[in-house]
């Protein structure tokens, strides 16, 4: 192997590893994103669910103080 080939290897070597360890933070980066949005969905549908049962609490109240 001559010198121009063996820097050709190496610097194919260099942008392969380079390339894997971008892609896999890449997929940490994609998957972040996904929790961050599943977190934020569940918060979103935590507090639907809050103004829900404040809605069903205050309909009581208004029941029971109609009938006392």
């Amino acid at each position: 192997m001559t010198e121009k080939e063996r820097g050709a290897q190496m610097y194919h070597d260099i942008d392969y590893g380079l390339g894997r360890e971008r892609a896999a933070q890449m997929r940490k980066e994609v998957e972040h994103n996904r929790l961050e949005a599943r977190l934020a969905r569940a918060a979103r549908s935590d507090e639907g669910n809050v103004a829900r049962r404040g809605r069903v609490a205050r309909g009581a109240a208004l029941v029971t103080a109609l009938f006392r």
